[in-house]
């Protein structure tokens, strides 16, 4: 199976990076071995600056909807 990257956005970015386990024409996915990250932006009330925290969690098997896909690449490269 081949290694893939996705990239969809909410209200947060949300990235899943996994093998492909399978997909149609919608882009439906299902991704094994699956590593998520979500970034989101909150604004600090004193300072009102932009507030960056990302979060990463590892998922055994993942349904991603096609819909809701911006991007589908191959993972980059390390040192790029």
């Amino acid at each position: 199976m081949k290694r893939i990257e996705t990239f969809s956005e909410a209200a947060e970015l949300t990235g899943a990076d996994g093998r492909r386990q399978g997909y149609d024409q919608h882009l439906n996915m299902i991704l094994g071995d699956v590593e998520e990250t979500v970034t989101t932006v909150d604004i600090d009330e004193e300072t009102y600056e932009e507030v960056h925290k990302t979060t990463k969690r590892t998922i055994p098997m993942l349904f991603v909807r096609g819909d809701g896909v911006i991007l589908v690449s191959p993972p980059m490269r390390a040192g790029m």
